[in-house]
């Protein structure tokens, strides 16, 4: 774990690691560190890490094209979206509202 992280993520091309900020434990309880851990497992399961290198592609051969660049942050925002309704089909109805505190919680 590193301070260089300030929210959780999911990195690596070959060898793949959840990464969590050094002070998450701090901010989240052991239900809230559950619902990160199943949306990054939920981006690994996805393989959305091989289609942000896609995007990240395409970007960089498109350099100059603002369509591609908004493209792939439209691409991006569709993936976080895709990974928290994955969550919220793996908890169940009776968690789905405490999965949307974590969110909330996290995004400050």
């Amino acid at each position: 774990m590193d301070s260089y992280f300030k929210s959780p993520c999911i990195s690596g091309a070959i060898h793949p690691g959840i990464y969590l900020p050094e002070d998450i434990r701090g901010r989240v309880g052991q239900h809230e560190l559950k619902h990160i851990l199943l949306h990054e497992l939920a981006h690994y399961k996805r393989k959305d890490l091989f289609y942000s290198f896609l995007a990240t592609l395409a970007a960089l051969i498109h350099w100059f094209n603002p369509l591609v660049w908004l493209a792939a942050k439209k691409m991006r925002v569709d993936r976080e979206i895709a990974c928290d309704a994955c969550v919220m089909e793996m908890l169940g109805e009776e968690e789905r509202v405490s999965y949307g505190t974590t969110i909330i919680h996290l995004a400050n």
